[in-house]
This record gives structure tokens, sequence and C-alpha cells, in this order.
């Protein structure tokens, strides 16, 4: 049997790692490097993140096998990764791979890469499954019970890190937006003669007719960018 992994320090070590991480990606690192060295049975592991539109995409992996693994996945549209992010479980497990039943073109192709066994856990917020913890293993067949319940352990605090960190960084890009929006208004104030609710409507109009949004109009004016300077309006003052 495999020895039980030491679960707190493992985790204590997550944290601890979470602590030097400046974004969600470098916290996804973290993660699948401390849960690669704390799983004997396990070689390689990376996250997916499945948004809500789009592919899903290998934003954290330990090497690249892993991006070559989950990248056959996502073409064929099978394997481990694609069940346990569709669900209906929330674990998936594929021990002897060469003589497993399902996911027939994943297999052929995954075995030559020396993959024997593959353990995929469901990442899912109160937001709902946001992606998926992928572990192959090249050293043995089968898949313990201590390591399944310990990546179920790192699935689960990999996605309550991750939910925290979008949480924290979509209020970090909201301030700055509300910001950069409010500087692009006093701008058009001055410029146009107008007053807050005038110019805040005229910068919306005006996104909305160019067909870029708000945000990036607003950076443009603020740091004096192309679309700023080729605007004959900009720079002189008028009612609009």
């Amino acid at each position: 049997m495999v020895p039980s992994p030491d679960t707190p320090a493992d985790l204590a070590a997550v944290a601890e790692s979470l602590n030097d991480s400046t974004s969600a990606v470098e916290m996804l690192q973290a993660i699948v490097a401390v849960a690669r060295d704390a799983l004997e049975e396990i070689d390689h592991v990376g996250i997916t993140l499945r948004p809500r539109k789009g592919p899903m995409s290998t934003d954290a992996s330990t090497d690249e096998t892993v991006l070559v693994l989950d990248q056959i996945q996502y073409d064929l549209d099978e394997g481990p990764c694609v069940s346990a992010a569709r669900g209906p479980g929330t674990v998936v497990v594929a021990e002897h791979l060469r003589r497993h039943g399902d996911w027939h073109e994943f297999v052929q192709r995954a075995i030559p890469h020396g993959v024997r066994s593959v353990l995929a856990v469901r990442l899912f917020t109160h937001d709902g499954t946001v992606g998926v913890l992928n572990m192959y293993s090249v050293t043995s067949d089968t898949i313990s019970a201590e390591t399944r319940d310990t990546a179920e352990l790192f699935a689960t605090h990999a996605a309550y890190a991750y939910g925290h960190r979008r949480q924290v960084d979509d209020l970090h890009l909201a301030l700055e937006t509300r910001e950069l929006i409010g500087n692009a208004v006093g701008i058009v104030m001055e410029r146009y003669d107008l007053d807050r609710d005038r110019a805040f409507e005229y910068l919306v109009r005006t996104a909305s007719t160019s067909e870029v949004k708000l945000r990036v109009l607003a950076a443009e004016l603020v740091g004096g960018g192309p679309r700023s300077r080729s605007d004959p309006s900009i720079g002189r003052r008028r009612r609009v």
C-alpha cells in the first residue's frame, strides 16, 4: 500500500505557496506542484479551467506531458478530464489504462506517453464547475483510495482558493475600471463642457458606435491613445 501522504502538511504547503502568489495562474501553479510532490503514485499534474464560453484550457501544469495529454482530450472531446468536467461524477478514475474500455481514442494516444492510470477530480464553486484537477501516473496501474481522497482535498482547496482569488481579481478590476472611467468622464466634461451624466452618456454612445468596450475607450482617452488622437473632436471644447 502506498503510504498515506501528510495531508495537513501538504495543504499547509499549498497555503504558504498561495501567500506568495500574485495571480490566479501562479496560485494554480503552486497547487499542482505541491500535489505532484505529495502523491507518490502521481507523476504529472495539471489544472484545466472550463470557461462558461469557449474551449477548455490547461492553466497550470507540472510539465509538458500534462499539456500534451490534456490537449489530446480537448481535441478528441473525450477522456477522464472531459468526463469529470461534464459529470455526473465528481471523480473519474482510469486504472490499467491499456485495458480500459472507455475513451478508446484517448487511450490509444495516451499510452505512447507512458500513462498507466489517470485521476480527474472536478473543481467547482458556488457558481458551478470551474475546471478539473488532472493527475497522470506513469509508474502505477492503480490509484489507491488514499490518493483519491487526498486528491479530492487538493481539488476542494484549489476550487475554493481559485474562486476567492477570482473574486478578489474581479473586485480589483472593477475598482480600477471605475476609476478609469471616472477619469475619462472628467476629461469629456472639461473638453466638451458637459455635466457628469451627459459626459458618461457620450462615452457609452461612442463606445457603442465604435464597437469597443467602454473600459478600452476610457483607457485610450485617459492615456491619449490612438482613438483619442484620431478623434477630431477631442482636444477642442464643444457642445455634444
